[in-house]
């Protein structure tokens, strides 16, 4: 059974990101718009890290 990850960002080139490191890994990534979440995250990092 995949367990569900929810993605706070509306950044499709991090959700493919994502998707790409977890394709091997029992998780299902869902994303604010699937979920029909429409706030607005602040993601002003260079980076995955500085933006977690």
């Amino acid at each position: 059974m995949r367990r569900k990850l929810l993605l706070a960002t509306n950044n499709q080139a991090k959700v493919g990101e994502y998707r790409s490191l977890l394709q091997n890994l029992p998780y299902e990534l869902v994303t604010l718009a699937e979920r029909g979440i429409t706030t607005v995250v602040s993601e002003v990092g260079e980076s995955l890290e500085e933006n977690a």
